[in-house]
């Protein structure tokens, strides 16, 4: 069953509504973390995750269909994320071949994400990149703000 593609207003309600009603950025901390991480007010680092093991989800993340999500995802940019000419390989742990059940799966879900991926096709790019940068950095207080000028400037919903 081929699903209908995503257009910029349906992934920017989705995303729009997820955020501002979850009201916090998904991600993990550390004491300590690489340079280009956010640090907290106290001085830990935060890592930004599509789905953090807290249930939280990224703007992104909230897209992504428990049943193709994998852990290996992390640290994929979104548009890596949603390339159809990028193999699955690069975005899941590939399992032994001589494990027939694993490898069954595996395959079955690199078949799903091809699928998901080919929705976005549509899907403007720089918009997933705009909302995604609005989850990672910009405070669950601005989001609101920001959401009207991208709604604006993508010209998606009503222009208040």
């Amino acid at each position: 069953m081929t699903l209908a593609n995503y257009t910029d207003q349906e992934v920017f309600d989705t995303i729009s509504a997820h955020l501002l009603d979850q009201d916090m950025q998904s991600c993990v901390t550390h004491r300590a973390g690489p340079p280009g991480h956010c640090v907290t007010s106290k001085g830990q680092f935060k890592e930004m995750r599509y789905k953090a093991p807290d249930g939280l989800k990224c703007a992104i993340g909230c897209m992504i269909p428990d049943y193709i999500y994998d852990k290996s995802m992390e640290g994929a940019g979104v548009l890596t994320l949603v390339d159809t000419s990028k193999s699955a390989v690069s975005l899941y742990t590939y399992p032994s071949p001589a494990k027939k059940a694993e490898y069954d799966k595996w395959t079955k879900r690199c078949l799903a994400l091809r699928e998901w991926q080919a929705r976005f096709k549509e899907v403007t790019s720089r918009l997933l990149v705009a909302l995604q940068n609005l989850h990672d950095n910009y405070l669950p207080s601005q989001w609101e703000e920001r959401l009207a000028e991208l709604r604006y400037e993508y010209g998606v919903g009503t222009h208040e």
